[in-house]
């Protein structure tokens, strides 16, 4: 019988379970994403604001962090348009389950920035926005010389990991924002942002403050301020 089972099997195209159980473990993994895929895509892109269309064009990405609905992006990304006298296209990709990830990372910021081009975007300019999680794999990103390349970063309840704090091999601006009153992101994690990228040590230049080596020079700090709500 059991022969008769995996002839069976393999005649439709369907491998014979392995004594591991990883076939089936595949298969439940499989069902498990089917209500999520089937829901679709929510990326969605803005257009800048009318009477901002003068000036060069900037492209900025908005990366969800975990669990984060693109859907909470708008309103941010609405602010940010009407904020500035640029005019900013921006574009929210959605990561599978809400879940940004770095294995779909540069995919997703390129497909942002092609659907965006197709409808008319010139920007030469990019910059990325990214949220709690979706900022360690932005600035992994950045750091790595990821492609597409962007031209400035910004972290958004999120801080600079400490193995790239005295990293001044990129000088791609980043921008640490955050709020004191954040429930994941400890206050002590930012103050210390703050205090090697600021303040604290820093050099009379507004430099960071290092605790190890580094090739800084004390004239030329790295771009990277913290800001704190």
């Amino acid at each position: 019988m059991e022969v008769r089972r995996e002839v069976h099997t393999a005649a439709l195209g369907t491998p014979p379970p392995r004594a591991d159980g990883s076939t089936s473990c595949g298969l439940m993994l499989l069902l498990a994403l089917l209500p999520a895929i089937a829901v679709g895509d929510e990326s969605f892109f803005l257009k800048p604001p009318p009477g901002k269309l003068a000036g060069p064009e900037i492209a900025l990405v908005i990366v969800q962090g975990a669990s984060s609905p693109t859907a909470g992006y708008r309103s941010v990304a609405e602010a940010i348009q009407n904020a500035t006298e640029l005019p900013v296209w921006v574009g929210v990709p959605q990561f599978l389950l809400d879940e940004p990830s770095p294995i779909q990372l540069s995919s997703k910021i390129r497909d942002s920035l092609h659907t965006m081009t197709a409808h008319g975007m010139a920007a030469n300019r990019t910059l990325l926005l990214a949220h709690s999680l979706g900022g360690v794999f932005a600035q992994q990103h950045v750091m790595g010389g990821g492609s597409p390349k962007v031209d400035a970063l910004a972290l958004y309840g999120s801080t600079i990991l400490r193995k790239y704090r005295n990293n001044d091999n990129i000088s791609t601006p980043i921008l640490t924002l955050d709020g004191t009153l954040d429930g994941l992101l400890r206050v002590t994690r930012q103050a210390e942002a703050w205090w090697h990228q600021v303040g604290g040590g820093g050099n009379s230049s507004g430099g960071a403050h290092t605790s190890g080596p580094s090739t800084s020079s004390a004239s030329s700090p790295l771009p990277r301020p913290v800001v704190l709500l």
